[in-house]
């Protein structure tokens, strides 16, 4: 389900591992509900990769660039390729994963397996025979279809929604309804007309001021796209940042870190096998490279119109006062994902572990559906934004808690664990046709994957 960079990423590493015929074989259907596929909305994000142009362009260093050479010399590519060794503009890095995905497209094309646009899902009930049973749209004609399936890899992505800022609270302070008319969510920031519409607030003030909730990498960068707003005068820490944990830079090894000044990691935050100082908690790219600025390390120039506040060392009325000076306040509090309502054979929706608790992850490290229980749920698996994949133990440093995810990944390690579970699964089982209940439908309304 979905056909954006983690969906295509799924095929791509089927073609990479050696088990894309294994996979085909099996028959597979991929759905989208839109009629472009492949790069989803990071077009429209006007920042760089926080990944270098290399680890995006590894994907074709295996079976896909042999089998799609036409790929190795697209302008896509070439055009990424111009920035090896650094971070790409999203814009370029959306052009090449939509060549990708055409790319892959073309391939389950002439396994008879095209990939089918246009087609909204509603959700998915387990059936009788064990496997799942879903229920779509088709755009064009609004014809209602149903697929049968035994495995189902949820790939819908995720978002950022007005909703959770009615939730959000900083210090126990509930932002919502007191600072509902100068609330932005970060994504907004970081295209252009949000970034627009920012730039016309501030433009309205004096001494503008902005309070940015959380320290993830949309903090960082939407701080960035702010401070080279033209026109605008910024001043001491007019922007701050509110963040619960240490914001980290990622450091190629403990030396370069220590020449630089930064001292705050231990050996658990060290990399087993590169030897890279926070790779997966610490700050990467342009984002990176602001942070060193407002640490003041290696020798930069101090940014001193941010200021990292840690609401977990600062009372309350200190919090308060920097939100009501904000002429903007901007959630960057992260993505959630955007998950297929499942349902069981009984008709009963199954709540997931990521929608019952805001911070969990929808898959455990199989990349298994998670149910409120966390129990896996059978036949069903999760990739993409927001995924949560625990790399802990897997990649990175030992230190690391939480949830990340990068194309890279989706492309080579997850989803090739992923098409080796349903290969492994499928091999253990006897071949079923599952009953379509109630269908009335002509037989090429309905797909067996």
């Amino acid at each position: 389900m979905g056909a954006g960079p983690a969906g295509i990423g799924v095929l791509v590493a089927a073609c990479n591992s050696g088990q894309l015929q294994q996979l085909l074989a099996q028959r597979v259907t991929i759905l989208d509900q839109c009629d472009k596929i492949g790069a989803g909305a990071i077009g429209d994000y006007c920042i760089n990769s926080d990944s270098h142009a290399d680890t995006l362009l590894r994907c074709l260093d295996g079976n896909l660039g042999d089998r799609c050479p036409q790929l190795l010399v697209h302008p896509a590519t070439l055009a990424l390729c111009a920035y090896r060794g650094h971070a790409a503009p999203l814009p370029i890095v959306a052009d090449f994963i939509t060549a990708l995905a055409r790319a892959v497209q073309k391939i389950a094309a002439q396994a008879n397996q095209p990939i089918q646009t246009g087609v909204e899902a509603h959700d998915a009930m387990r059936n009788r025979a064990g496997g799942w049973t879903i229920r779509a749209r088709r755009n064009a004609d609004g014809a209602e279809i149903e697929l049968a399936t035994r495995h189902l890899v949820v790939a819908t992505g995720a978002e950022q929604s007005t909703s959770q800022l009615r939730t959000l609270s900083v210090s126990g302070q509930p932002l919502w309804p007191r600072y509902q008319d100068k609330l932005m969510l970060s994504r907004a920031v970081l295209n252009a007309d949000g970034l627009a519409t920012a730039s016309q607030i501030l433009a309205r003030s004096e001494h503008p001021h902005v309070a940015i909730i959380g320290g993830s990498h949309s903090a960082m960068s939407a701080a960035r796209v702010l401070l080279d707003l033209p026109g605008i005068e910024w001043r001491r820490e007019s922007i701050a940042i509110l963040h619960r944990t240490p914001l980290r830079p990622m450091y190629p090894s403990p030396d370069l870190a220590r020449a630089e000044g930064y001292h705050a990691f231990g050996p658990n935050d060290i990399c087993p096998k590169t030897g890279r100082v926070f790779p997966l908690a610490g700050f990467r790219s342009d984002a990176r490279e602001l942070l060193l600025r407002v640490l003041g390390l290696g020798k930069r120039p101090r940014e001193q119109r941010i200021a990292l506040i840690d609401v977990m060392r600062r009372n309350g009325g200190d919090i308060a006062a920097i939100l009501e000076r904000a002429d903007i306040v901007i959630a960057a509090t992260g993505y959630r994902p955007r998950a297929l309502p499942l349902h069981d054979r009984d008709g009963r929706r199954i709540k997931l572990l990521a929608e019952c608790f805001g911070s969990a992850a929808m898959v455990d490290h199989q990349s298994r559906l998670l149910d409120a229980s966390a129990v896996p749920i059978p036949g069903v698996f999760g990739i993409g934004l927001s995924a949560g994949f625990p790399l802990e133990g897997t990649h990175g440093e030992p230190s690391f808690r939480g949830q990340a995810n990068g194309l890279a990944l989706w492309h080579s390690e997850i989803g090739a664990a992923i098409v080796s579970s349903v290969l492994d699964d499928s091999a253990d089982q006897a071949a079923f046709d599952l009953p379509i209940a109630g269908s009335g439908r002509r037989p090429d309304e309905i797909q067996i994957s």
